[in-house]
């Protein structure tokens, strides 16, 4: 996978621009595993330097937990009438990816074999300096994000 098409969170600092240079010299191709670390570490590393400037957070598994009060609460902050919040529920009942990388339980050996990225996973999140882990608890994801 081409590292461009995924770099482009990045924070526009000197710092991070030397973390692009070095996985994007002559389009240098990463693992998914790397390609995910990279694009959720860097989008990461912006939210954290700039998370005064987010009115709403919210991860999948809170949107889950209640569907229709996750909605509500983001509508209200992006201005949405309420009354189109049933209409925005319906989308969720059909599968998000229209299952074309097959059930979500094949998804991780599929997509993600071992060796192939996972284990640079901690090392691009150091390298990003964001405190994200592969092993991190929703609870800690939650305490980082709120």
């Amino acid at each position: 996978m081409d590292f461009w098409y995924n770099s482009l969170a990045l924070p526009y600092t000197p710092k991070y621009r030397a973390i692009f240079d070095k996985y994007n010299p002559r389009g240098i191709k990463v693992s998914n595993g790397e390609s995910l670390a990279l694009s959720h570490g860097a989008v990461m590393a912006n939210y954290l330097m700039h998370k005064e400037i987010y009115t709403h957070s919210v991860t999948y598994e809170e949107m889950m937990r209640d569907i229709e009060l996750e909605t509500k609460r983001l509508f209200s902050k992006l201005d949405v009438p309420e009354a189109f919040v049933n209409q925005a529920i319906t989308a969720l009942n059909k599968h998000s990816q229209n299952n074309i990388f097959g059930p979500n339980v094949n998804n991780e050996d599929v997509m993600f074999p071992k060796g192939t990225g996972w284990d640079l996973a901690e090392s691009i999140f150091k390298e990003l300096d964001v405190p994200l882990s592969v092993a991190m608890s929703l609870e800690e994801l939650l305490a980082l994000m709120h």
